[in-house]
This record gives structure tokens, C-alpha cells and sequence, in this order.
């Protein structure tokens, strides 16, 4: 069992390091909007961000994104639940949005 476990066994750095490589470029290719701009116009491009202010109240909290875009707004130690170093990312109409923390800018 210990030597399956070795020879199977995966790098989490090296997991860590390929997931942060894909998220930062994602994040860096995508369109910047905000939620009242998604409400009036219809969403275009492959990839666009919203970025939140805070997690309730207002406009762009992340609890009206989160309902808006229909995913969970559940928040737990200031981190949205289903979210990797504050950003959630989703699929919407064919887009791929991320809902990402104005301090990430």
C-alpha cells in the first residue's frame, strides 16, 4: 500500500502552481463589467469579470452578483464558499465569468 501510495502520489505545489498560472491568466484576458452593465446589455466575449466591493449590500456586493449569476452566495470566514483566493468562477450563457474582489485588481 505505502508503494502505490508513492508512485501515485501527485504534487500539490506543482497542482497549486498550474491552477494560479490558468486563474491569473484567465482573469488578465478578460473583459472588466459591472453588474449594471450586464443587466442592460447581453453578454459578449469568451471572458468577463465582475468585481465585488464587499458581500452584502449595494450594487456590487457579491450576494446580488451571486444571485444574478445564480450560483451560491454563501460566504464563510470572509471567503465566498465555492470560491479559490476569492474569485468564483462560472459559466453563463456561453461566457466564462468570474465574480473576483475589487482588492484583486
Amino acid at each position: 500500500m505505502q508503494r502505490w501510495l508513492q508512485k501515485n502520489h501527485f504534487n500539490i505545489y506543482i497542482l497549486n502552481k498550474v491552477t494560479n498560472k490558468s486563474l491569473t491568466h484567465s482573469l488578465a484576458h478578460s473583459l472588466t463589467c459591472s453588474l449594471t452593465h450586464l443587466l442592460t446589455n447581453s453578454l459578449t466575449g469568451s471572458n468577463v469579470r465582475i468585481n465585488y466591493d464587499g458581500f452584502e449590500g449595494g450594487s456590487s456586493s457579491f450576494v446580488n452578483i451571486a444571485h444574478w449569476a445564480g450560483v451560491m452566495d454563501n460566504i464563510k470566514a470572509n471567503v465566498p464558499r465555492t470560491a479559490y483566493k476569492g474569485v468564483v468562477s462560472l459559466w453563463k450563457n456561453g461566457v466564462k465569468m468570474h465574480i473576483t474582489p475589487s482588492s484583486l485588481i
